[in-house]
């Protein structure tokens, strides 16, 4: 491909999702090509380069699986062996699980614990030791190796798993022997180890009302190597050229293609509710989905955080590389620029992804909106008179706290990094929704005879649709009113 020809399908791509920039390096047949469009920081009006640092997010799963591998190689184990020989104060929610989980059901979503995001999300002041922990108190929605439910969790006790397997922190074994070997200089473990002044450092946004509005960042550091990586279109075309080719100084090839083959299958609805016919036979590996694009493998790895959306993708047969990077908040730019570029690449019938993955992820968006609008509508209120027996802290072992405090006439719920007015339904019952976040949560306030609430029974998570997880109140914990 020409870059020329590049140029204009990643101009389109920028019109359509409006970004603030787009930074893609690939290679097709040998040959290499890196370009970016936009901007890196629209405040500063510094142009984006193929060398800016964006945040990969999900992308680092990759990684993470390759550095499992490459450590259980190195020591002579099996990532067919349980969790609990590793780590022998493991537990999951049951006993089955506990026992029997092994390296390669957490590398390729088949555990059964559904993705208990909120459990996770804006903690950081957990470590990735404590995350590991917590699953304990988070219940499954299918058995183990049942079926495909991706999430974080896994990943992160991956994270945990390199550190008490190798005795390094994860970062630095992954430092040492991945990202050095593949000469990967410009590639970091955590976002705040590049200076926020440092003018190859993206800076994320969310498009709102057709602006692109500056975002906090979210550095997760806590999540490891479930999505922590940022790094640059060049160096990860190092990581997508290593995938390709292999290198048995680092790996030996074997290993590599054990991360490319289907492990657990990815049925209609696993990820979400973007369906194309083109994309058919889509399954998970070690790290990588793996998928039949119009009859061509294609192996890849997306990634989502606040205001940076990533995209990993390679072709084995047609040895052609596809790293596509930007700083906008979830967006499907990154997917839909790929497949152009894919469909360019092998004089494919045009198609217009842009277009094609806005409509359907606008359509998504939208009857997520309409389903909570329906639900509010159905809704009484009911004003709580006595809002001092419900002010306190609550706390679940795995989900973490709830601050209950009044504003004014208003019941407040600090959860998650955000606030939400308490909406009650009856006097006993409640719902809070809406942030950043999307969240819609149904709660029952618990009273055992002592004249206060003693527990919140909240449901917080989509697949789990009757489970309420309790958050039991802290008695020294009572907050002041506002």
């Amino acid at each position: 491909m020409r870059e020329e020809q590049l140029r204009k399908l990643m101009g389109e791509t920028m019109t359509e999702y409006r970004l603030p920039s787009l930074s893609i390096s690939m290679m097709a047949k040998g040959e290499e090509l890196h370009l970016a469009l936009g901007k890196a920081n629209l405040e500063a009006d510094i142009p984006a380069t193929p060398d800016s640092i964006y945040c990969i997010a999900s992308s680092t799963k990759s990684i993470t699986a390759t550095a499992v591998n490459l450590l259980f190689s190195e020591k002579d184990l099996s990532i067919d062996e349980p969790i609990n020989r590793f780590l022998t104060w493991f537990r999951m929610y049951d006993d089955y699980t506990t026992k029997n989980l092994t390296v390669r059901d957490v590398l390729c979503h088949r555990c059964g614990l559904p993705r208990h995001e909120l459990s996770w999300y804006n903690t950081p002041e957990k470590s990735t030791r404590q995350l590991t922990e917590s699953l304990a108190f988070l219940p499954p929605a299918f058995p183990l190796r049942y079926r495909m439910c991706y999430q974080n969790h896994m990943y992160i006790l991956a994270t945990t798993l390199i550190e008490e397997v190798s005795g390094n922190v994860w970062g630095d074994y992954v430092k040492n022997k991945i990202f050095q070997p593949l000469d990967m200089r410009s590639t970091f473990i955590y976002g705040d180890e590049i200076e926020d002044g440092n003018r190859m450092k993206c800076r994320p946004y969310n498009l709102v009302n057709g602006q692109n509005v500056l975002l906090p960042y979210r550095y997760t550091k806590s999540v490891g190597g479930g999505g922590t990586v940022y790094s640059t279109s060049r160096d990860m075309l190092k990581w997508l050229h290593f995938n390709l080719k292999g290198d048995d100084a680092i790996l030996k090839r074997e290993l590599i293609e054990e991360h490319h083959t289907p492990h657990t299958i990815v049925r209609k609805g696993d990820m979400g509710s973007i369906h194309f016919p083109e994309m058919d036979f889509t399954s998970y590996g070690l790290g990588w989905f793996i998928e039949s694009y119009r009859g061509i493998k294609v192996i890849h790895h997306g990634g989502t955080i606040d205001g940076f959306k990533s995209m990993q993708m390679f072709l084995p047969d047609h040895d052609i590389c596809i790293s596509a990077l930007s700083n906008q908040n979830n967006t499907q730019a990154v997917c839909s620029v790929a497949y152009k570029i894919i469909d360019a690449s092998l004089g494919m019938e045009t198609t217009d992804w842009d277009k094609k993955y806005q409509e359907t992820y606008i359509n998504m968006v939208d009857a997520c909106r309409n389903k909570v609008g329906e639900a509010l509508s159905k809704i009484n209120v009911v004003q709580w008179n006595d809002f001092n027996k419900y002010i306190g802290i609550y706390s679940h072992p795995a989900y973490g706290e709830l601050y209950v405090h009044r504003v004014k006439d208003t019941l407040m719920i600090d959860a998650f990094g955000e606030t939400f007015p308490v909406i009650s339904t009856s006097d006993m019952d409640f719902i809070f929704e809406g942030g950043n976040l999307g969240i819609f949560a149904e709660g029952k306030a618990i009273m055992e005879g002592t004249g206060q609430v003693n527990a919140l029974n909240v449901k917080l998570e989509d697949m789990l649709p009757e489970t309420y997880f309790r958050f039991e109140r802290n008695p020294t914990g009572d907050l002041q009113h506002e």
